[in-house]
């Protein structure tokens, strides 16, 4: 079986996949399931700086288990680092 391609992956395991997306003029962290988004999709959206690429705001993305993501990505005009853990509702 093959899944869709997909731009800006900055994280796979567990059968799911992370990903930058724009919705509405921001980014979001999508965090969906690799070949069925109906089986699980969310989209998060974080303070990333404004004035970094979000691509390069992000400082680190893992998995903790099967049902949550940690992310350190840099926040705010003073580009702090900041950690938050994202539990994955289904």
């Amino acid at each position: 079986m093959f899944s869709e391609i997909f731009a800006s992956v900055v994280l796979a395991e567990y059968g799911k996949i992370a990903l930058l997306d724009w919705f509405d003029d921001k980014i979001k962290l999508v965090v969906r399931d690799i070949f069925d988004k109906s089986k699980y999709y969310e989209a998060f959206e974080l303070d990333f700086s404004p004035i970094a690429n979000p691509i390069n705001a992000l400082q680190d993305i893992t998995f903790l288990d099967k049902d949550t993501v940690e992310i350190s990505y840099l926040s705010g005009n003073e580009f702090n680092k900041k950690t938050v853990i994202l539990q994955l509702n289904y």
